[in-house]
C-alpha cells in the first residue's frame, strides 16, 4: 500500500499524466493491431454469413435441411480441431484439469 500511495504521490507531483506507449499524440490510446484483428474479423465473419446463406439457399432454404448443414460444419471443425491437436508439431494438446472441465459443464449446463 506504501508503494502504491508513493507511485501515486510522484505521478501527481510531475503534473503530467504518462499515456501507454508515451507521445501524447491524438492516436496514442488506440491499440493499433487490436483495431486491424477485430476488422479482420469482422470481414471474415461477413464472408461467412454470406457463404453460410448461400448453402442455405442452395439446400432449400428455411425448409430445407438448415440443421444437417450446421451439423457438418461443427462436425467438419471439431475434426480439424483434433487433428491440430494430435498432428505431430501442429500445436500443443491442451492441459485441462478437472477445475477446467467443472468450469465448462457449468457453463455448458447453465446455457441449455
Amino acid at each position: 500500500m506504501a508503494l502504491r500511495s508513493t507511485a501515486l504521490a510522484s505521478s501527481s507531483d510531475s503534473g503530467a499524466m504518462s499515456t501507454r506507449g508515451g507521445g501524447g499524440g491524438a492516436l496514442s490510446g488506440i491499440d493499433i493491431p487490436l483495431l486491424c484483428y477485430f476488422a479482420l474479423w469482422y470481414l471474415g465473419n461477413y464472408y461467412y454469413n454470406i457463404s453460410n446463406k448461400l448453402a442455405l439457399k442452395a439446400t432449400g432454404g428455411a425448409a430445407g435441411f438448415p440443421m444437417t448443414i450446421s451439423a457438418l460444419q461443427l462436425g467438419i471443425g471439431s475434426l480439424y480441431g483434433i487433428f491440430l491437436w494430435l498432428a505431430p508439431d501442429a500445436r500443443d494438446k491442451p492441459k485441462i484439469t478437472l477445475d477446467d472441465v467443472s468450469c465448462i459443464f457449468l457453463m455448458c449446463v447453465w446455457c441449455m
